[in-house]
């Protein structure tokens, strides 16, 4: 099957990511933005229609996207029932099993990839995408906080 829509792999295409991410909203070393929603489908007839039934009452397929900046998609995975959850949707999905390996390898373990930030305390930070809080939070994809605990943190804030 041919790809049009395909997550950058390159370290000068996701620093560009980052680049435009930090120049337009103030957060650095985010390439792209993560989140799921429902595609309304009309019920099936077969008898396990039960798996597109979703959370929120209606029939539906979970999409799984990721976009840029500029909200050009960058990832789409639409291939599970409504009644599937936002993370297992991504994690089954292509970056969703290789945002690890790429991010990682385009961030360098050594700290070589890693964003320069010129705060002490936050010198590295390494490539992720930002995410709601329907997401496992990791190195790699970094989700919102609760409202008391960004009022703590100016990069938490900015995060949020």
């Amino acid at each position: 099957m041919q790809s049009y829509v395909v997550f950058p792999a390159r370290r000068d295409e996701l620093l560009k990511l980052s680049m435009e991410f930090e120049d337009g909203y103030g957060i650095p070393g985010c390439v792209g933005a993560l989140d799921g929603c429902h595609i309304p489908i009309v019920q099936p007839s077969r008898p396990n229609s039960k798996k597109v039934f979703n959370r929120k009452g209606f029939y539906s397929l979970s999409m799984s996207a990721v976009v840029d900046r500029h909200r050009r998609f960058l990832d789409v995975d639409v291939r599970w029932p409504g009644s599937v959850g936002d993370n297992r949707v991504f994690s089954n999905s292509a970056v969703g099993r290789m945002h690890d390996l790429i991010l990682s390898e385009a961030g360098g373990a050594q700290g070589a990839g890693f964003l320069q930030t010129g705060l002490e305390e936050y010198r590295k930070i390494p490539f992720f995408l930002l995410a709601d809080s329907a997401y496992a939070n990791s190195t790699h994809v970094v989700t919102t906080y609760e409202i008391a605990e960004a009022d703590k943190d100016v990069v938490v804030s900015k995060l949020n």
